[in-house]
């Protein structure tokens, strides 16, 4: 399930509403399925990035769904400079019966994470350190100047190594039609558990991730696009 969760950010399925060539060019608001293995949909996200005049965004993405036993409701915030350099993350959830709220500020090298509870925790960080939100745009706009982001950290609570390869191009169906896109295995390594998912991305401009497919011991839960 924990890879999942980071899934649901590292990886949105979307539809993007953003204008111009390259990706990041403006603000958009994104919304997809979130599919159980036998594709009934269980819940839906919400993914929002909003480009402000100087340069720095904002990030916002809300999920809600209802598994067996297993309620989820999260909601997360992190702002960026114009690098895509991490300055602030917030995260406030609901699994199953767990609940939490915390804060990451990056200052520097310094990434400084407090919870409700009182919990705070230092941890060095790279000059430009990226949050699992951020990183979600960060990837596109690699991917659509023709790279493959590079092995790195990515911060979402604790620290996660994530490594992205070129898997070949795909044909999966979209609204219908057939469309070609470029299959990407995602690998993360964390604290607690390792993980990996394959996201397939649009060859549009914005290198729109279409399709998230993460494997699980019930089967492979998916994000799909909304129509």
């Amino acid at each position: 399930m924990k890879a999942l969760l980071l899934l649901l950010v590292a990886g949105a399925s979307v539809q993007g509403a953003a204008t111009g060539g390259s990706f990041p060019t403006g603000s958009e608001v994104l919304d997809y399925s979130i599919n159980w293995p036998s594709g009934l949909s269980v819940g839906e996200g919400h993914l929002k990035a909003t480009l402000n005049q100087t340069g720095s965004w904002d990030f916002d993405f809300t999920a809600e769904a209802a598994f067996p036993g297993f309620p989820l409701k999260d909601e997360y915030k992190a702002s960026a400079n114009s690098e895509l350099c991490s300055a602030s993350l917030s995260k406030e959830f609901l699994h199953g019966s767990r609940r939490n709220t915390e804060t990451t500020t990056f200052s520097g090298r310094t990434a400084t994470r407090e919870t409700k509870s009182g919990g705070k925790a230092e941890l060095a960080v790279a000059d430009c350190a990226r949050d699992g939100l951020t990183f979600v745009y960060f990837v596109r706009r690699e991917l659509s100047h023709g790279k493959v982001p590079a092995p790195q950290e990515v911060l979402f609570g604790a620290r996660y190594n994530i490594q992205m390869t070129y898997q070949g191009s795909a044909n999966i169906p979209v609204a219908g039609a057939s469309v070609v896109t470029d299959r990407m295995l995602v690998k993360g390594r964390g604290p607690a558990a390792n993980f990996q998912a394959e996201i397939y991305f649009a060859r549009d401009p914005a290198r729109t991730p279409l399709l998230v497919k993460v494997p699980t011991a019930l089967g492979p839960f998916s994000m799909e696009l909304m129509h």
